[in-house]
Protein backbone atom coordinates (compact mmCIF):
# COMPACT_ATOMS: atom_id res chain seq x y z
CA UNK A 1 0.00 0.00 0.00
CA UNK A 2 2.64 2.68 0.71
CA UNK A 3 4.68 1.87 -2.08
CA UNK A 4 1.58 2.08 -4.46
CA UNK A 5 0.17 5.30 -2.44
CA UNK A 6 2.78 6.94 -1.05
CA UNK A 7 0.60 10.15 -0.66
CA UNK A 8 -3.06 8.55 0.07
CA UNK A 9 -4.87 10.29 3.02
CA UNK A 10 -4.34 6.73 4.80
CA UNK A 11 -0.47 6.37 3.99
CA UNK A 12 0.40 7.50 7.96
CA UNK A 13 -2.22 4.94 9.36
CA UNK A 14 -0.54 2.33 7.30
CA UNK A 15 2.91 3.32 8.28
CA UNK A 16 1.95 3.72 12.06
CA UNK A 17 0.16 0.55 12.20
CA UNK A 18 3.62 -1.23 10.84
CA UNK A 19 4.93 0.10 14.26
CA UNK A 20 1.87 -1.33 15.93
CA UNK A 21 2.86 -4.76 14.79
CA UNK A 22 6.72 -4.54 15.62
CA UNK A 23 5.65 -3.13 19.08
CA UNK A 24 3.37 -5.99 19.65
CA UNK A 25 6.15 -7.84 19.20
CA UNK A 26 8.60 -6.31 21.34
CA UNK A 27 10.85 -6.00 18.55
CA UNK A 28 11.11 -2.27 20.21
CA UNK A 29 13.51 -0.94 17.61
CA UNK A 30 12.04 -1.78 14.42
CA UNK A 31 8.86 -0.46 16.05
CA UNK A 32 11.18 2.77 16.95
CA UNK A 33 11.95 3.49 13.36
CA UNK A 34 8.68 2.68 11.76
CA UNK A 35 7.08 4.93 14.61
CA UNK A 36 9.47 7.62 13.30
CA UNK A 37 9.18 7.50 9.53
CA UNK A 38 5.14 8.52 10.82
CA UNK A 39 6.52 11.27 12.71
CA UNK A 40 9.07 12.61 9.71
CA UNK A 41 6.90 12.11 6.69
CA UNK A 42 3.58 12.69 8.30
CA UNK A 43 4.10 15.26 11.08
CA UNK A 44 0.63 17.09 10.22
CA UNK A 45 -1.03 13.57 10.22
CA UNK A 46 -3.56 12.07 12.77
CA UNK A 47 -0.95 9.13 13.81
CA UNK A 48 2.04 11.46 14.61
CA UNK A 49 1.15 12.49 18.17
CA UNK A 50 0.62 8.47 18.81
CA UNK A 51 3.91 7.64 16.76
CA UNK A 52 5.98 9.59 18.96
CA UNK A 53 4.17 8.61 22.35
CA UNK A 54 4.98 5.11 21.21
CA UNK A 55 8.46 5.84 20.34
CA UNK A 56 8.51 7.08 23.82
CA UNK A 57 7.06 3.62 25.30
CA UNK A 58 9.61 1.38 23.14
CA UNK A 59 12.53 3.47 24.23
CA UNK A 60 11.14 2.82 27.94
CA UNK A 61 10.75 -0.96 27.35
CA UNK A 62 14.02 -0.92 25.92
CA UNK A 63 15.50 0.52 29.76
CA UNK A 64 16.54 3.94 28.29
CA UNK A 65 14.24 6.06 30.05
CA UNK A 66 16.86 8.99 28.48
CA UNK A 67 15.75 8.54 25.18
CA UNK A 68 11.98 7.93 26.36
CA UNK A 69 12.06 11.28 28.16
CA UNK A 70 12.62 13.09 24.74
CA UNK A 71 10.23 11.92 22.65
CA UNK A 72 7.44 12.07 25.15
CA UNK A 73 8.83 15.91 25.95
CA UNK A 74 8.11 15.95 22.05
CA UNK A 75 4.82 14.96 22.10
CA UNK A 76 3.67 17.39 25.21
CA UNK A 77 5.37 20.20 23.21
CA UNK A 78 4.63 19.57 19.64
CA UNK A 79 0.54 18.07 20.23
CA UNK A 80 -0.74 20.19 23.63
CA UNK A 81 -4.15 19.06 24.45
CA UNK A 82 -4.17 15.91 22.15
CA UNK A 83 -4.89 12.14 23.97
CA UNK A 84 -1.67 11.60 23.13
CA UNK A 85 -0.37 14.23 25.36
CA UNK A 86 -1.89 13.23 28.42
CA UNK A 87 -0.72 9.67 27.85
CA UNK A 88 3.21 10.99 27.34
CA UNK A 89 2.79 13.39 30.73
CA UNK A 90 1.51 10.19 32.68
CA UNK A 91 4.42 7.79 30.97
CA UNK A 92 6.75 10.34 32.10
CA UNK A 93 5.39 10.67 35.83
CA UNK A 94 5.77 6.60 35.73
CA UNK A 95 9.65 7.46 34.63
CA UNK A 96 10.43 10.09 37.41
CA UNK A 97 8.86 7.98 40.21
CA UNK A 98 10.87 5.14 39.10
CA UNK A 99 13.78 7.17 38.88
CA UNK A 100 13.21 8.96 42.24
Amino acid sequence: FLKTYPAHDLSDNAQYWIGEIYYDIDNFPEAILAFKEVATRYPQGNKAPHALLKIGYAYSALDDPANARVFLKRVIKNYPFSEAEAMARQKLKELEDIAG
